[in-house]
């Protein structure tokens, strides 16, 4: 977040809103991959041997190097494409270009996490996360303070440097815990591929979420609206870091849930705590919003405040849900779970398209919230519904057979 004030301050809305677009993509392309690192959690944490899991581990950095090397080639034609189809800016289709170029370099990042989330290591998935966030700041702080430019070229040209020494280091690291990395199992990859497609396809939709605003406003606002409209997603994003890191934790110990009521308690009075925490969070955030805005971004972003509290609100809804969002893979169903996605996908486009060109800003962050509040309250009903259903189910099948038929 500290990157994009200083991107905000020094170099003005419209170019701020360029920058946007590009790192908006750059995060779609840096985090959908990681429904692979997901997928190798899943199994991994199912294995008995270490034997067993390398195999995994294997296949799942194979199947991230073909993404990399796939979303790099296929960079400049999507590029263009969107920009002039989608976007219908035909200037910003190099933005577009190299967003997903850096993306798909820092996903392998994500592969090096995952080696260490699946050892339950936390504070190596931490420093993982921050290394690269720490190493742009530097160049920022040098590019900004020590000279005078203030291109937004040179801001882009920075990320994608860090992004491929960032990638590099990592593509190196994995490589060193695979000593066998030329050997391909099918069967493996074909585990991986049927389980991951369903969390590959939620990953989508469920990332591209709080960033399809920004993209449908660049289509129907300007570059300078979609800086302002940036200013209260960004902020907005201290949250989503937050719960992403959280995903981190929550994720594993989903993964070790049984049906019975013991474990299924203790995973939720441990995910009380941080939840409570993210919520008063949002409520000082909702409060201090306009004194928050003009300290950090500067005067010039005030048209980002309404737009700030009212997409807060959604996000207070969409923090309840997170924790019991992972329980879909518990019980094996992360069809269910993409579906649940797919349709709060489908109600934030309908809302953006109607409400962005009547209301601008205000519009584009009613309709996120309405999304987020109502996919949490549905998705969180169903899911205790479902796990009610399966605990009830466990117990009939499980009733001892002398019982069966037994008059008293």
């Amino acid at each position: 977040m500290f990157n994009n004030v200083l991107i905000a301050r020094f170099l003005g809305a419209e170019k701020y809103g360029q920058f946007s677009l590009f790192y908006v993509i750059m995060l779609f392309a840096w985090i959908v991959p990681q429904s692979l690192d997901t997928t190798f959690v899943k199994f991994a944490k199912g294995q008995t041997t270490s034997g067993a899991m390398s195999n995994y581990w294997r296949a799942n950095v194979q199947l991230k190097v073909i993404f990399c090397l796939s979303i790099i080639l296929i960079s400049y034609p999507t590029g263009h494409l969107l920009a002039d189809v989608f976007f219908q800016k035909p200037q910003t289709a190099w933005l577009i270009s190299y967003g997903l170029v850096c993306g798909a370099l820092l996903s392998i990042m994500n592969s090096v996490a995952s080696y260490f989330q699946v050892r339950e290591k936390f504070g190596f998935f931490a420093v993982m996360q921050g290394l690269y966030t720490a190493t742009v700041c530097i160049g920022l702080l040098i590019l900004f303070w020590i000279t005078s430019i203030r291109n937004i070229a040179f801001v882009v040209y920075l990320y994608t440097a860090i992004s491929g020494m960032i990638g590099a280091a990592s593509l190196a690291m994995l490589l060193g815990t695979i000593p066998n990395f030329s050997i391909i199992e099918p069967g493996i990859i074909r585990n991986i591929i049927q389980f991951g497609k369903w969390i590959f396809l939620t990953a989508i939709v469920f990332y591209a979420f709080p960033r399809i605003d920004g993209m449908v406003l660049t289509r129907y606002l300007s570059i300078e609206a979609l800086g302002h409209y940036s200013v209260a997603s960004q902020l907005t994003m201290a949250i989503t870091v937050v719960t992403g890191s959280l995903s981190a934790v929550f994720l594993p110990k989903a993964m070790s849930v049984s049906l019975e009521r013991g474990s299924l308690a203790s995973y939720i009075k441990d995910a009380v705590r941080p939840v409570s925490l993210i919520l008063v969070c949002i409520v000082l955030l909702e409060f201090f919003a306009p004194l928050l805005v003009k300290i950090v971004y500067g005067p010039q972003y005030t048209n980002a405040i309404l737009p700030l509290r009212i997409l807060l609100i959604g996000y207070i809804f969409s923090s309840i849900y997170l924790p019991l969002s992972f329980l879909y893979y518990t019980i094996d169903l992360p069809q269910i779970r993409f579906f649940l996605e797919a349709g709060k996908m489908c109600i934030v486009v309908i809302l953006l398209v109607q409400l962005t060109p009547l209301w601008d800003l205000i519009g584009t962050a009613i309709s996120m919230s309405i999304a987020m509040a109502s996919n949490a309250l549905f998705s969180g009903v169903l899911i205790i519904l479902l796990l009610r259903n399966r605990k009830l189910h466990s117990r009939h099948q499980f009733v001892p057979a002398d019982t069966v038929g037994n008059k008293p």
